[in-house]
């Protein structure tokens, strides 16, 4: 009974009385179970797992035949016990990677992942040839990395083409063929001013069904400035004059965009429909905002982003553009309307022509249905599916949007 008594001490204090029929620590605790200890390193003391992996690079651009590049991964807590990392590449034809150090290959985009345990970050590289194209007209090849000012030659980019903008400068029109994507290097700028003589857009969108596609570097500091002639977008369509034009999809998911329409024109979307003796119409798809700082004006009668303005004289005219995304991934998004558009965001005017857009949504909130919505009923400042809105009024004319992440 001693020995009994002995061993269903916990902490120094006897739990139950005893009687003389007890012959065990069940009969005097009933069930129960030994607490598990926190498991140990051989050296001694309890094991942190990694609850975590980051690296400083999600995006990045390296030239081929350049220097190679070093990503550096965080395993947090940092006083995990194992905070061993292991390396791999996609695709190792393009690039090679041994202890976060990345080597150029040959051109493509692969995907570089760095694992801890289960735990798992990645990055994605774009090796691609730097091309300078100062002074000439050119036809971009798929993962050229392209610098120079170009004067008032011409950029084309062919449809399906990626390619990397590290200092393009031109004052003409940027012309997109069909699906393209433009990823912003980091710290570079990047500008296409078409003269006002010109009716055409700073960058043209391929036609219905296509989409440009704007990504940005992983600190999303490369920018791009784009200037429509006058009656063209800044991103998006020429200008429409008894004639018909489509357009496709524009996504913004980094960098910092800035987009100025001309006269009639959307800073992104549409540029003008003239209906002058005929018929003009004009039509752009979606425009989705997921990232990135994005400032876009329109032109006089042109909202910052949606449709530019709309004539009919003796003929019809029509403006249309699908649904506007903002989504909250971006940093910030301001849209100033023209003087005399109704909506900063969404319709343009119309002088006897009509005007269309589709749905539009901050954040997870619907805050347009695609029904006209009237100037003197417009939305008000508040936050919206996680995005704070916020309106500026310049003058009576001109109010400037900006949307921001809620805190």
């Amino acid at each position: 009974m001693k020995k009994i008594l002995e061993n269903c001490l916990w902490g120094g204090v006897l739990l139950f009385s005893l009687s003389m029929s007890l012959t065990s620590c069940e009969d005097i605790l009933g069930e129960w179970s030994r607490p598990t200890p926190n498991p140990v390193t051989p050296g001694g003391g309890s094991t942190i797992n990694a609850t975590a992996i980051a690296l400083d690079q999600t995006m990045k651009v390296i030239k081929l035949g350049g220097d190679a590049l070093t990503i550096t991964a965080t395993v947090m807590p940092t006083d995990a016990t194992d905070k061993t990392v292991t390396w791999e590449s996609k695709d190792p034809t393009i690039a090679t990677v041994e202890n976060g150090v990345v080597t150029p290959v040959g051109v493509g985009i692969t995907t570089i992942t760095a694992k801890s345990g289960e735990l798992s970050a990645t990055c994605e590289v774009f090796v691609g040839n730097e091309v300078n194209i100062s002074s000439i007209t050119y036809e971009a090849k798929n993962y050229d990395i392209l610098k120079g000012n170009m004067g008032a030659n011409q950029l084309t980019i062919p449809n399906d083409i990626k390619v990397v903008f590290n200092g393009v400068q031109t004052t003409q029109q940027i012309f997109c063929l069909g699906d393209a994507t433009i990823i912003l290097a980091d710290d570079s700028e990047n500008t296409v001013t078409v003269p006002t003589s010109y009716k055409q857009a700073g960058i043209k969108i391929g036609d219905t069904g296509t989409t440009l596609t704007i990504n940005g570097e992983t600190a999303g500091t490369g920018r791009l400035n784009a200037t429509g002639g006058n009656y063209g977008a800044g991103i998006g369509t020429d200008f429409a004059h008894n004639n018909e034009l489509s357009g496709g999809n524009i996504v913004i998911n980094g960098g910092t965009v800035t987009a100025q329409g001309g006269n009639y024109g959307a800073g992104i979307g549409t540029g003008r429909a003239d209906g002058e003796m005929s018929t003009a119409s004009i039509t752009c798809g979606d425009i989705m905002i997921n990232g990135g700082t994005v400032t876009a004006t329109g032109g006089e009668k042109a909202a910052g982003i949606g449709t530019g303005g709309s004539v009919k004289d003796m003929g019809t005219a029509s403006n249309e553009c699908g649904a506007i995304t903002i989504g909250t991934g971006v940093t910030s998004v301001t849209a100033t309307k023209g003087s005399e558009s109704p909506n900063s965001i969404g319709e343009g005017y119309k002088n006897g022509g009509t005007q269309k857009c589709g749905t539009i949504t901050f954040g997870t909130a619907s805050v347009f249905n695609g029904s006209a919505w009237s100037p003197s009923d417009p939305l008000t400042a508040g936050t919206y599916g996680g995005l704070k809105l916020v309106i500026s009024e310049k003058n009576v004319a001109d109010d400037t949007w900006t949307l921001t992440p809620a805190e």
